[in-house]
Parts: structure tokens; sequence; C-alpha cells
């Protein structure tokens, strides 16, 4: 899904054709010049990034808590952060427990 970009004088200008686009392509960027960029989105595009979240949170808790899961992140581990290469096996675990943990918290955050 490719994101809309319009600034923020043209939102102000033409706030129902950018709402419009809103609701056709579920997110647009707003970019601003004296301020960090918006993002406008759907009630829909939200909700289903919150079960998204959910559901990642609950398969990394899942994983985690058998070995054969375990395992399994730890060699995926390398291919989404290659820098934990260079970690020592403690390290590793801590990485995953906090890596758990945030995943639970982002979660929670939308819940």
């Amino acid at each position: 899904m490719s994101t809309l970009t319009v600034s923020f004088s043209d939102l102000s200008k033409n706030s129902k054709r950018v709402a419009d686009s809103v609701e056709r392509v579920q997110r647009v960027h707003v970019t601003r010049r004296d301020g960090e960029d918006l993002y406008l989105t759907t009630g829909r595009h939200d909700r289903q990034r919150e079960e998204t979240a959910d559901v990642t949170a609950r398969l990394f808790a899942a994983l985690i808590g058998s070995d054969e899961g375990a395992r399994a992140v730890l060699l995926a581990l390398p291919t989404v952060f290659p820098w934990a290469r260079h970690l020592s096996a403690e390290e590793v675990r801590e990485f995953v427990v906090d890596l758990v943990g945030a995943t639970r918290d982002v979660s929670r955050r939308f819940g």
C-alpha cells in the first residue's frame, strides 16, 4: 500500500478532498514546514494496526513459551536484526525478553 503525501497547506485548503483520499488509501502523510509531519488515517485502519500489534505480542509470547518456539525465534533473530549476531548468548536472551516485553507494551497501549 502506498501512502499519499500532501502538504499541511493543501490539507487546510482542500480538507474534503484530502479526507476523501484518506477513505480511499487509509493513510495520508501530511508534511509541515514548521513541525513534525503528521499522518491521517481511518479508524478502521487504526483498529487493524491495533489488532496486528496484539496478534504479534501474543505470537511472540506463545513462541518463547516453548523450547522449540524459543529456538525458532533465536534462529530468526539475525535475519530480522543482523547486528544480533554480535551479541553474546546472554545479551540475545535479554534482547528477546525486552523485545517480547516491548511488543506487549505496544499491544497494551492500543488496547
